[in-house]
């Protein structure tokens, strides 16, 4: 909708992120307040309702503004997309990143109550101040990225903000107060859009118009799935190594992430540096 200029792309994508950032922080409070006052039953319909609102503004708003001609390989579908994926050396190793991204967020996400609970006294308002944190974090990180996208080029802010957040993921592995793990999460939200928007704009520009679609599912097909999975292997890395090493397995995947994104957006920065004569 926005062109191929991979700065805007990357502010259009800081914007998406930053709505939903937005949306899960005032989400959770919002239904707290509904279903103390209307109940847990009408607040589903309300939610259900918010999907048919969401359907009539795309088909009211939404209106295509390039189209793009898809006269090959179509009946291959994201088999023919996957191979392209596969065939390219960065797109390759941005799916990676793209996969390990997915698998890495959820048992950090549940991993604080958790914290709360074993480290904080089971104090409900500990676990309430952790998750507000990282998404107040995450909101005033949208707006970081955005003004920085206008000034920075995108695979350089993303380098900076994927290290930036390994390290955070590094620091949680220390026991500290409550306040100490509240300011560590809101530095890492503040710059995950600074690593997703450019990352994904990145991914979405290195394909050929016509095959973004098919190569794009396959690969956020792959980070969908990587989510449960996360999920599912919390309980049992908190039971066998403990908070302290379901850290340290959350920093390991996230320094892997940062290592895999960093060579292979290496090209994109010195080709960046080529065309505007900056060494």
């Amino acid at each position: 909708m926005v062109g191929e200029d991979e700065a805007r792309v990357a502010q259009a994508n800081t914007v998406v992120e930053g709505a939903r950032n937005g949306a899960g922080l005032v989400g959770p409070a919002v239904a707290g307040v509904l279903i103390a006052s209307i109940g847990a039953l009408n607040v589903l319909w309300i939610d259900a309702a918010s999907y048919a609102v969401s359907f009539l503004i795309v088909l009211a708003f939404v209106r295509v503004v390039h189209r793009v001609r898809d006269d090959e390989g179509a009946a291959d579908g994201m088999l023919a997309g996957l191979r392209y994926a596969l065939a390219d050396p960065m797109l390759r190793s941005l799916a990676v990143v793209v996969v390990l991204s997915g698998f890495w967020a959820p048992p950090l996400f549940a991993s604080l109550p958790v914290l709360a609970f074993d480290r904080y006294g089971a104090d409900p308002r500990v676990a309430g101040l952790l998750f507000t944190s990282l998404s107040a974090g995450l909101l005033a990180g949208a707006v970081v990225s955005y003004r920085a996208l206008a000034k920075v080029e995108p695979a350089r802010l993303a380098r900076f903000a994927i290290v930036w957040i390994a390290t955070c993921l590094a620091v949680l592995i220390v026991p500290m107060p409550a306040v100490g793990v509240c300011a560590v999460l809101a530095a890492e939200g503040l710059l995950i859009p600074s690593a997703n928007a450019p990352a994904f704009t990145l991914l979405t520009t290195r394909v050929e118009a016509n095959l973004r679609a098919r190569v794009l599912t396959p690969i956020l097909t792959a980070n969908t799935i990587a989510g449960p999975i996360g999920y599912a292997l919390v309980g049992p890395c908190v039971r066998f190594l403990g908070l302290a090493g379901t850290f340290a397995v959350v920093a390991t995947f996230g320094a892997l992430t940062a290592v895999l994104f960093l060579r292979a957006t290496r090209g994109a920065t010195a080709s960046a540096e080529a065309a505007t004569g900056v060494g």
